[in-house]
């Protein structure tokens, strides 16, 4: 068996989607054994297989259009919880009009809704009131992103 810093270099030697193959327990280990550049493409890794299984991603023929996208095995793949029964949920749409305000991309959106914030009582996370407050997740999103330092 190779040592866990020659696995890193070999799974990470090939393309940025080859992590994506990796089994769980590897990634594990990966993340023990990585320089920071190389734990945070694992962590980052470790976060999408979460959203995945939580909610789904899917790879769509004709996307809504105000969908949001995240790269996925060199593919736009559509988080799960933007959709009910089928078709796009209207708050996804008005979010995507505010983030263009502040220049925030598709990517910046997603990890916005799926990451806890101090903007929400306990530290919860935007995407957990998508359906029960989606006016208060607007607000959010709209004082979170209007901050400047």
């Amino acid at each position: 068996m190779s040592s866990p810093k020659a696995r890193v270099e070999e799974l990470l030697g090939g393309l940025p989607t080859s992590i994506e193959n990796v089994d769980d327990e590897t990634l594990t280990e990966l993340l023990s054994a990585g320089t920071a550049i190389q734990s945070a493409y694992v962590q980052t890794e470790q976060f999408m297989r979460s959203i995945k299984r939580e909610f789904g991603l899917y790879w769509l023929n004709d996307p809504p259009p105000g969908a949001i996208a995240i790269a996925r095995g060199g593919r736009p793949a559509y988080p799960g919880f933007q959709f009910m029964d089928g078709r796009l949920k209207p708050v996804i749409t008005q979010l995507t009009t505010i983030a263009a305000k502040f220049d925030l991309n598709q990517q910046d959106i997603f990890y916005w809704l799926c990451a806890p914030t101090t903007y929400i009582r306990g530290g919860a996370r935007p995407v957990d009131l998508l359906d029960s407050d989606p006016a208060g997740v607007l607000r959010i999103a709209s004082d979170a992103w209007g901050v400047v330092w």
